[in-house]
């Protein structure tokens, strides 16, 4: 029975949505005392799924966070260096959009 069926739910289905509810509530805070976040999100994700589907779900949980592990971050200077050629690139392409419209916009004036 979904809860947009009827118009109120029984006593027993009303009971067991309190108890997941009662669930998820103490696994998060249980995880989230302990700064768990994503155990707590695992948690949450894997009441009422099959044990694969949640071996599937850890093991690519686990596998992202190795792989941000092995990312090589830029340092602060790298990403000031990118951002300042990122602005001036911009700033070029505007400057050269400005003039072809301005000179296209002349031209077409000239014919018409």
């Amino acid at each position: 029975m979904t809860f947009g069926s009827s118009c109120c739910l029984s006593v027993q289905n009303a009971s067991v949505a309190t108890t997941r509810q009662t669930k998820i509530d103490a696994i998060l805070k249980v995880n989230l005392s302990f700064g768990n976040i994503v155990a707590g999100i695992e948690s949450i994700l894997f009441i009422g799924r099959s044990r694969s589907e949640m071996n599937r779900v850890i093991n690519y949980l686990r596998n992202s966070r190795a792989e941000l592990g092995r990312v090589t971050w830029p340092t602060r200077s790298e990403v000031f260096q990118s951002t300042q050629a990122t602005l001036v690139f911009v700033l070029l392409t505007v400057a050269f959009l400005l003039v072809a419209d301005k000179t296209l916009g002349s031209l077409i004036g000239l014919i018409t």
